[in-house]
C-alpha cells in the first residue's frame, strides 16, 4: 500500500533560505538510502538557490540544467555556489 505524500525538500528561491519556496513530495515515504530523484520544472530549475530537507532526507545531489555537471551537499544547503545558483534541473535526494 502506498504511503500518504510525504515532503522530502524544500526549495528557496534566494540563498539561506529566502524568497519563495515550494515544498516537493514523494508517494512512497520519507527517503531512505535509495532515496528519490527529483526533476525541476522549468520555473525552479531557473531560480532554486537553497534547500532544506525533510523528514530522513539529509544529502542531496544536485545536477545541473544541462546534466554536465554536479555536486552534493548534506542537507540543509544554504547556498550552491556559482555554477549551480540558479541553475539545477534535478535533485536526487536521499538518507545518508
Amino acid at each position: 500500500m502506498a504511503e500518504a505524500d510525504t515532503v522530502l525538500v524544500k526549495l528557496h528561491e534566494h540563498a539561506n533560505y529566502g524568497g519563495t519556496s515550494a515544498e516537493v513530495k514523494g508517494a512512497y515515504g520519507t527517503c531512505d538510502t535509495a532515496g528519490y530523484r527529483l526533476e525541476l520544472n522549468t520555473l525552479w530549475s531557473n531560480i532554486i538557490s537553497s534547500a532544506e530537507g525533510r523528514g530522513w532526507c539529509n544529502y542531496a545531489t544536485y545536477t545541473n540544467r544541462n546534466r554536465d555537471y554536479a555536486e552534493s551537499h548534506f542537507l540543509p544547503t544554504p547556498s550552491f555556489g556559482a555554477r549551480l545558483n540558479d541553475n539545477v534541473g534535478i535533485i536526487d535526494v536521499r538518507y545518508r
